[in-house]
């Protein structure tokens, strides 16, 4: 149970009990304990409901709003990165920036259809792989720098008390930094397999690939921003 439910519960009672003790006040006769000791416990109770009414105008409020800035900043900084990676991607089959396309394959299931349709006996997706110079890929890697350091800040400056939904974050920081910190030319070094990975990851953010569910309708990475 975490603070916020403690202190509701806590004030609940103590309204009930300041309640019953203004209706009773006068029938001193039902305070089995005595009515000096009942009107100790209604003081504890008034300044509990006083502290409550100011720890949530002072704290909970101004913290939920700092929270809501942060998520819709980092749901921006997420979209930014996708729509920019996307980009990255179709100039790797060499076509010229295309916002509408772009816009439309953020779309999961548009996405896979996208780059699975086969093209001179390979699909989209192979192609981007194999299409990916040493410049896209240093850009790719900027904006996994990017979204890393986001997400970082997400951690650092959110109380995220649902363990699920702390571990998703911690994973995809996991998954991002070895790819950050591999310079473009050791993705064609024969030392690495770092392009497959880079390959699987992508596959996985950008077209709902789950190893456990098959393919996702729906964006976890969101799904799990959201409920933070």
């Amino acid at each position: 149970m975490n603070s916020n439910k403690i202190i509701l519960i806590s004030v609940i009672f103590s309204l009930i009990f300041s309640t019953v003790f203004i209706l009773t006040n006068r029938m001193t006769e039902a305070f089995i304990f005595g009515a000096e000791i009942m009107e100790f416990f209604y003081g504890i109770a008034l300044s509990t409901i006083a502290a409550s009414i100011f720890y949530l105008f002072q704290v909970v409020i101004p913290d939920r709003k700092r929270k809501r800035i942060i998520k819709n900043n980092f749901k921006q900084h997420y979209t930014q990165f996708k729509e920019s990676s996307i980009f990255i991607f179709l100039s790797a089959l060499g076509r010229g920036a295309d916002f509408t396309l772009v816009k439309k394959l953020l779309i999961l299931e548009e996405f896979k259809h996208y780059f699975k349709e086969e093209i001179n006996d390979d699909d989209r997706w192979r192609s981007v792989i194999n299409g990916m110079n040493e410049k896209l890929l240093k850009d790719l890697i900027i904006e996994l720098e990017i979204i890393y350091q986001e997400v970082e800040f997400f951690l650092n400056n959110t109380c995220i008390q649902d363990e699920e939904i702390f571990a998703f974050f911690k994973r995809f920081k996991s998954l991002i930094h070895p790819l950050k910190s591999t310079t473009p030319s050791e993705f064609y070094s024969s030392k690495y397999d770092e392009m497959e990975h880079l390959s699987q990851f992508l596959w996985e953010l950008f077209a709902g690939w789950s190893w456990v569910k098959n393919y996702r309708t729906n964006d976890l990475f969101e799904e799990m921003l959201n409920k933070a």
